[in-house]
């Protein structure tokens, strides 16, 4: 849980729940599977966030992580005659795997948002829908010893 304030968001609050030994079909407990799960939720004066994101790293028995996420936001942007708001939600899915080593990692994932735009001057919603792929290479770089005394860096490279 926090609280914060900025310039653009003014006053925002948020609760985050976070698993990172997750087990979906053990109840009452969800422990011990290793996936991972999270839920936030951030409200503030000009915007609301809600995610929930899940993601099991073993699927279909393989060293492959399917991540699932799902998500709500809304911002009211204050701008000149505040023109409009901004609606989005949306799920995206990825798989992410090792390449070749553990210090390789490629992914995919597919984005499908439906984006709502209200022009605050008196025109109604319009709503487009998007949908989009994505493909990410990273590799990792990290000193020669299984554990790191100072650190990692990670250099990116995102394609859409």
């Amino acid at each position: 849980m926090g609280a914060g304030f900025s310039s653009v968001d003014a006053i925002v609050g948020f609760a985050e729940v976070y698993q990172g030994n997750f087990d979906l079909f053990h109840p009452p407990t969800f422990t011990g599977g290793g996936q991972k799960f999270r839920l936030r939720v951030q409200l503030g004066t000009e915007r609301q966030d809600y995610l929930v994101s899940f993601i099991e790293p073993w699927f279909l028995g393989r060293k492959l992580a399917l991540g699932v996420d799902l998500y709500h936001r809304e911002w009211n942007f204050q701008s000149l005659d505040n023109i409009y708001n901004e609606t989005r939600t949306g799920a995206r899915l990825s798989l992410t795997r090792a390449l070749w080593s553990d210090f390789l990692i490629g992914s995919v994932s597919y984005t499908l948002e439906d984006v709502g735009i209200h022009l605050n001057s008196g025109f109604p919603w319009s709503t487009i829908l998007f949908a989009g792929a994505a493909r990410a290479v990273r590799w990792i770089r990290r000193p020669a010893s299984t554990t790191p005394k100072h650190g990692s860096s990670e250099r990116s490279r995102e394609r859409s």
